[in-house]
């Protein structure tokens, strides 16, 4: 029911909505840009760079493991 609230309250409130619409969509991108970063940076690092690791390769992946 998109068009029932411009035919309720005219042209100017539905244009008003999309305005508010747009300014939402482009707060929740800002605040996905700066978050996003912080995630993924958390996420990366699960695992210990001081143990030994052994490695079991094929053409399609590789198997990490702790000696």
């Amino acid at each position: 029911m998109p068009g029932t609230f411009g035919k309720l309250f005219g042209k100017k409130y539905e244009n008003m909505q999309r305005k508010i619409n747009f300014f939402i969509y482009i707060i929740i991108i800002i605040v996905l840009l700066i978050y996003s970063p912080l995630v993924m940076s958390v996420e990366a690092v699960r695992y210990d760079p001081g143990l030994e690791w052994q490695v079991l390769e094929s053409p399609h992946f590789s198997v990490y493991f702790c000696k």
